[in-house]
């Protein structure tokens, strides 16, 4: 049996344009899904050392050019991504699961319009 203990809803963004941007080293990962609580990123590591995700900025090419500024996060996990037929690939592709800390007004205002533009939960 499985049972999701999950809070809030997953929107999942793929095919979207939606970008995280580490606001400490501007390194870039894709983010898979988002929540009132949290996001999912993919990004590529060119070592084995995990990158440091505490705050990022997040970009929207959809609906409109949503931006969430200076979100500090926790990182949940940060873990090798699988690729395609679930096995590892040679390159450094990693998964980072980021828990939101406390936001900002107009944070929220911008993370609920981009959930208003992903309506296919997971």
């Amino acid at each position: 049996m499985n049972i999701n203990r999950r809070k809030h809803i997953r929107y999942a963004t793929t095919g979207s344009e939606i970008v995280a941007r580490n606001a400490f080293s501007n390194d870039e990962a894709a983010v898979q899904d988002i929540s009132l609580s949290g996001i999912r990123l993919q990004y590529m590591s060119e070592d084995d050392r995990s990158k440091q995700w505490r705050e990022v900025n997040i970009y929207s090419g959809e609906c409109n050019p949503t931006l969430m500024a200076n979100v500090c996060c926790e990182v949940a996990y940060d873990i090798k991504g699988l690729m395609e037929y679930g096995k590892f690939s040679g390159l450094n592709v990693r998964l980072c699961g980021l828990c939101f800390g406390e936001l900002t007004q107009d944070q929220t205002a911008a993370l609920q319009s981009l959930l208003n533009c992903h309506g296919n939960s997971r």
